[in-house]
């Protein structure tokens, strides 16, 4: 079992892909299931006002913080909103949080009553996956890129292009890099070591690839998730639930319609079970199958593929684990998923999986 407590407090799967491959619009009646994890996606697809939003967490961590975003976004104004969420600095977070608090679930309550590190320190950076960055940051990165020049590294390919080349892909740069993003040293401090049970590659290996990939051959410049890695926060650019014209969306969303939004605590076989008599348009997925065994996984598809209507999308990315499989009655989109891959802002994963059911 899992311990609840808060893997990630921001999505690190690109949202852009998501709403490109789900081909969002505003005000179409369709229904979507979406992992919850941190809930910047599933916010995501919720600012587009469909009928129907599905959050599903099997971690009650991760259900509290998402219960808490969503009461933000309806009771806080925009300026609030970002200082309590930890973008902009705050001396006030713990009264903001009593102003919200009658709002929270009891559990959700409870978890935050007794973790209020999390709110005095904004919520966005309580993430175990967060942390690791921030040791990353701290110890790492500074003999390799000076603070100073990282708004200019991000705007400038040759500074990345010298940055990888010649530090991070030189022998003592390799070799720090590899114990660093190691399947020890992560399971240890960065992700939940269960979540490398069907791991069979070189992890380390694996994120040189992707660093590589994402700092020469893809656009930095705007790159949210890249600018926290570096800079531990969100200065320039915004997680897209919280560009002002989306978040005001939302508030009008939760406010006038919060059925939209249900979060449920569960397994996601369980959620497909349970809501079995909604049939859903799309399925936010993140990397939930690279946690189970193959059969497991089959499984999951056959039960996704009951509860789906005709032409339904299913997104999910693989990391370290390879799942991508055909059955029948699901057919893989794979031109769109590499054509949209390559502009991938996210860059820990190796493959992006878009399916289809027939």
């Amino acid at each position: 079992m899992v311990k609840d407590y808060i893997h990630y407090s921001n999505c690190w799967e690109d949202t852009d892909i998501l709403i490109t491959a789900f081909d969002l619009k505003d005000n179409v009646q369709k229904n979507y299931l979406s992992i919850a994890s941190a809930g910047d996606n599933t916010f995501a697809i919720l600012s587009f006002n469909p009928s129907l939003v599905l959050a599903v967490d099997f971690n009650l961590a991760q259900i509290a913080l998402v219960e808490l975003k969503k009461i933000v976004i309806q009771k806080l104004d925009y300026e609030q909103a970002l200082e309590f969420l930890g973008i902009k600095k705050s001396n006030n977070r713990l009264e903001l949080f009593k102003t919200l608090e009658k709002y929270l679930s009891y559990g959700s309550y409870n978890f935050f009553l007794k973790n209020n590190k999390i709110i005095l320190n904004g919520v966005i950076h309580a993430g175990k996956f967060e942390k690791y960055f921030n040791i990353f940051r701290k110890y790492i990165l500074r003999w390799f890129l000076d603070y100073d020049k990282v708004d200019r590294f991000m705007e400038d390919i040759n500074l990345r292009r010298d940055f990888f080349y010649k530090k991070v892909n030189s022998k003592l740069g390799r070799f720090i890099f590899r114990v660093f993003f190691s399947n020890e040293i992560m399971g240890l401090i960065g992700r939940n070591k269960n979540f490398f049970k069907y791991s069979k590659v070189n992890l380390s290996q694996e994120i040189l690839d992707r660093i590589e990939a994402g700092l020469i051959f893809t656009e930095t410049k705007e790159n949210s998730y890249l600018e926290y890695i570096l800079k531990g926060n969100f200065e320039k650019n915004l997680p897209y639930y919280l560009k002002p014209n989306v978040f005001y969306k939302l508030k009008n969303i939760l406010n006038d319609n919060p059925e939209k939004l249900i979060i449920y605590h569960g397994s996601l076989y369980d959620a497909l079970e349970s809501f079995k008599s909604i049939k859903f348009d799309g399925f936010n997925l993140s990397d939930v199958f690279e946690y189970m065994a193959t059969n497991d996984y089959l499984r999951h598809l056959q039960k996704i593929k009951e509860v789906a209507n005709k032409k339904a999308i299913l997104l999910y990315w693989n990391m370290l684990v390879d799942r991508f499989q055909n059955i029948d009655g699901i057919v893989n989109l794979f031109d769109l998923a590499s054509n949209l891959f390559k502009n991938n802002q996210s860059f820990f994963y190796r493959r992006l999986v878009i399916q289809q059911i027939e």
